[in-house]
């Protein structure tokens, strides 16, 4: 039954060591958001949930935001519409992973989304927007032309799904 497990520890290792060497860097000073990164590319599950399918297509965001604390749980759900509170949190791991003093500071940006939008209340794919505005403006054009974060087009006043926040957040 540790099959599994052992293979994908030797999988990270591996690859931590080809990291390693091509980058010449000490294992200790490895980017691990990095390592992280090209495991899940590669297919590897690093935080187990019940409710997200193989197929799904924020698998890859949603791998690697868990890894950074966006779930506390054994579920993701992926396709339910996202809500102010969840956002607020997501967003400070996001800046502090970004970790770039250009962006909007956390404080305003959380005011925004109590004052604007409602921490109980579901988020329109616009005030979603509306705040990676502020926290990254750069974003904006990437995430209005290239709309591959959404599941599937639609209108920008229809609800956000979480799964689509973590693919915004991960491109």
């Amino acid at each position: 039954r540790m099959e599994p497990l052992w293979m994908g520890m030797g999988h990270a290792a591996g690859l931590a060591a080809h990291l390693a060497l091509e980058s010449k860097e000490r294992f200790h000073h490895m980017n691990v958001a990095k390592l992280q990164k090209h495991l899940i590319e590669q297919g590897q599950v690093i935080a187990y949930f019940d409710d997200l399918e193989k197929n799904d297509a924020a698998r890859e965001a949603i791998q690697y935001w868990a890894c950074h604390g966006f779930f506390k749980q054994y579920q993701c759900r992926p396709r339910d519409e996202c809500r102010g509170s969840e956002v607020r949190p997501w967003l400070e791991i996001f800046i502090k992973n970004i970790n770039e003093s250009e962006s909007a500071p956390l404080v305003f940006v959380s005011e925004r989304l109590v004052s604007g939008y409602g921490t109980g209340r579901t988020l329109s794919i616009a005030a979603f927007l509306d705040v990676i505005a502020l926290v990254k403006p750069e974003f904006m054009d990437r995430l209005n032309t290239d709309q591959s974060w959404l599941y599937k087009k639609r209108d920008f006043d229809e609800m956000i799904m979480r799964g689509e926040v973590c693919m915004a957040l991960y491109r």
